[in-house]
């Protein structure tokens, strides 16, 4: 009975939290320096903080769980995104255009997380820098450009959006069913996708959804990299040098949230330059091998 209050909770929490994102982008202006960050930080950290409530329970460190999470965010762009461009919606608002740019932090967030999972071992500290790196390149992303105009930013919405995605958040954490928790906050996510690509236009919401896959594992991985500092550093009795080289292991598992988004960036990327046919085709594989991936991450 309390686990299903609590899922019943979640579920509320996360129809609030689309209700409140979509009031958001409604009242959002169409050019300059706010509406770029909606695209490029607000709306992805909002898609990615319920994720962080799933992934600290000790029993999914270095099993199955632990892949889902990291490649919980990239993995639903990944379905949801090419699902949105097949669609009626996706065939008549503007699309991504050839001479769109593609932000370069996508794919190098993507190779950095291919190279930690080559290595598969590597200190704590590693993980804190990756992350650091991920926050420096969507930093840049932010810095006004000559000649943007700076506008209003709507804060009210903001603020209760964010508090209605840390309660589902905090929600996932305590709930037991972390599977149908994950579920949740993919969903949640997808169904902010879907509402961007309405309110912004399917332009602006390919770039949400980049930012979202990069921005969610790299998070993930840096509060990974934290916690294994502050236990190395206790078991050390203060010994920083030796803290700070003690190994991190099972990086293998970002093999899945890189390949992800390196798949994520190539479509988008070509999806202006191929042909109808080729286009939907490539839509239809992404989407079909993201709901296999998620089928087997998520079914017992």
């Amino acid at each position: 009975m309390v686990e299903f209050l609590i899922l019943l909770l979640g579920v509320l929490l996360a129809v609030s939290s689309v209700v409140l994102v979509d009031r958001v982008m409604k009242r959002s202006e169409p050019v300059g320096r706010p509406s770029r960050l909606l695209c490029a930080l607000w709306i992805p950290l909002l898609m990615c903080v319920p994720f962080l409530g799933v992934f600290p329970h000790p029993a999914r460190d270095g099993t199955i769980g632990s892949v889902a999470v990291l490649a919980g965010v990239p993995l639903t762009m990944a379905i949801a995104l090419p699902l949105v461009l097949l669609s009626r919606r996706g065939r008549t608002d503007r699309p991504w255009h050839a001479d769109d740019r593609l932000p370069i932090a996508w794919p190098a967030v993507g190779v950095v997380l291919l190279v930690l999972a080559v290595a598969g071992r590597g200190p704590h500290f590693l993980a804190v820098v990756v992350f650091a790196i991920g926050i420096v390149l969507l930093w840049l992303e932010t810095i006004p450009l000559p000649g943007e105009s700076h506008g209003r930013q709507r804060s009210g919405g903001l603020a209760l959006a964010f508090a209605s995605v840390i309660g589902l958040g905090l929600v996932a954490l305590a709930a037991g069913q972390w599977r149908a928790m994950l579920l949740l906050c993919m969903l949640t996510a997808a169904a902010m996708l879907v509402s961007a690509t309405i309110r912004l236009g399917l332009s602006r919401a390919m770039l949400v959804a980049g930012w979202a896959a990069c921005l969610g594992p790299v998070w993930i991985l840096g509060l990974v990299g934290q916690g294994g500092l502050q236990a190395s550093i206790a078991a050390a009795g203060g010994d920083l040098p030796a803290a700070g080289y003690r190994q991190l292991g099972g990086l293998e598992v970002l093999v899945v949230p890189g390949l992800l988004i390196l798949a994520l960036s190539g479509f988008i990327t070509g999806w202006a330059r191929w042909p109808t046919v080729r286009g939907r085709l490539v839509a239809v594989l992404l989407a079909a091998g993201g709901i296999g991936l998620a089928l087997g991450l998520l079914v017992p």
